[in-house]
């Protein structure tokens, strides 16, 4: 069977043009894999089922930023499904304005090499690095932070200014009275309702904020973001189940910052927990409920009710 060549992504519909590179979408000989590389969402593949969904869509621009933190990070989604669509969308955080400038100055200061540096991007292009809707938002938030003086905008790029480094500086000094709580987990789409279910609520639930780096819109390596956001961290949770190595080595990571760290594992999962960590008292859970409640009640015993308050979606 002929390869097909549609001419644009079918999830954030950018289409065939000449002033920047075009995303390649072209289906397997089996004629049902989308293998889709697009310069805004990044490399991916999915079924024409989930394709023709997403297509129907109103929160396109989240599967975008998803689609596009997640290829960055060479993280193997395996092929997409029609049935994982709402999943995912349903475990994407909904970021505030301050929010999602300050991941724009994270974006920046990953990207950056030395202090005068500009960072290359295109609006039209860029725009899911900070989970902006479009560019036209992307652009809000540019010329908010240039106001504020925290960065400078050129023909080429943005420069980080001194002002904008303080920012992130104190920013991160700020941890300690912080509610991030980070989550250390497998991404297998398998585990997205344990995320959904029980994750979340049990974090929120006990005041503070779940983070994960799948979410994320910082695009650099997954290594240095891992590290950056640990640090801003009051709390994490480091959930073992499918025995991820790095799950144990962000735990490991914190506990080295004096973070307290939750472990946590599905009871079938048990008896592969890795030696060194055995003597760390883990919940041990069957179902999303029990790990809900159990995450909860050991949070606010330890730590105390926190203070921070969901964002809701507009």
């Amino acid at each position: 069977m002929p390869t097909e060549t549609p001419t644009r992504c079918p999830v954030c519909f950018i289409s065939k043009r000449a002033d920047f590179d075009v995303p390649v979408f072209r289906t397997s000989d089996f004629g049902e894999i989308l293998h889709v590389r697009c310069d805004r969402c990044g490399r991916f593949n999915m079924t024409r089922d989930a394709a023709d969904k997403i297509e129907r869509l109103t929160k396109n621009s989240l599967f975008s930023s998803w689609l596009r933190t997640r290829s960055t990070d060479n993280t193997d989604l395996g092929t997409i499904i029609s049935g994982d669509v709402e999943r995912i969308l349903s475990a994407i955080p909904i970021y505030s304005v301050p929010e999602k400038q300050l991941l724009l100055l994270r974006h920046l200061e990953n990207k950056t090499l030395y202090p005068s540096q500009v960072v290359r991007f295109n609006e039209a292009i860029d725009y899911p690095i900070n989970w902006s809707s479009n560019p036209e938002e992307l652009r809000f938030h540019i010329e908010n932070l240039t106001q504020q003086r925290f960065i400078q905008a050129s023909p080429t790029g943005l420069q980080m200014l001194t002002a904008g480094w303080e920012y992130l500086e104190s920013n991160r000094q700020s941890r300690a009275t912080g509610h991030q709580a980070f989550v250390a987990m497998s991404f297998s789409l398998q585990l997205f309702p344990t995320w959904q279910d029980a994750i979340v609520p049990g974090i929120t639930n006990s005041g503070y904020r779940p983070f994960r780096t799948d979410a994320s819109p910082d695009l650099d390596r997954i290594d240095v973001r891992i590290m950056t956001e640990i640090r801003r961290s009051r709390i994490m949770l480091a959930d073992v189940t499918e025995q991820r190595p790095g799950v144990y080595f962000e735990a490991g990571f914190a506990l080295g910052l004096n973070i307290p760290v939750f472990w946590s594992v599905r009871e079938d999962d048990l008896k592969n927990v890795h030696f060194d960590t055995r003597q760390y008292n883990h919940i041990v859970w069957r179902d999303k409920k029990e790990l809900k409640e159990e995450l909860e009640y050991r949070i606010v015993a330890l730590m105390g009710k926190g203070d921070y308050v969901p964002t809701s979606a507009a």
